[in-house]
């Protein structure tokens, strides 16, 4: 998953969080990028 800011990256949280325990053997990617 990317964001394209911090503010969507913290709005991202809880879908990872879900995605995490609904499916622990996943591996989840998690990337952001914000200029500021």
């Amino acid at each position: 998953m990317h964001a394209p800011s911090v503010g969507e990256g913290l709005q991202a949280k809880p879908v990872l969080e879900t995605l995490r325990a609904e499916h622990p053997d996943w591996q989840l990617a998690f990337t952001f990028f914000s200029p500021s």
